[in-house]
């Protein structure tokens, strides 16, 4: 699999979940005791693993 497929595949990944990350962080309030911890937090974690080569990047040394 070349570099630029691996981008596509992770990209198609990351839409959906960026999508997860915005909505529930703005209805945060309206949702149900715990989902915003069953839902956001992991969405945020792999959202983190995913784009690692992009994080490590940009992290201040």
């Amino acid at each position: 699999m070349t570099k630029i497929a691996r981008m596509k595949a992770v990209n198609v990944l990351l839409a959906p979940l960026m999508a997860v990350q915005a909505l529930t962080g703005v209805l945060h309030e309206h949702l149900a005791p715990g989902t915003f911890a069953h839902v956001h937090v992991p969405c945020g974690l792999l959202l983190l693993v995913l784009n690692w080569g992009w994080v490590k990047a940009n992290l201040p040394r």
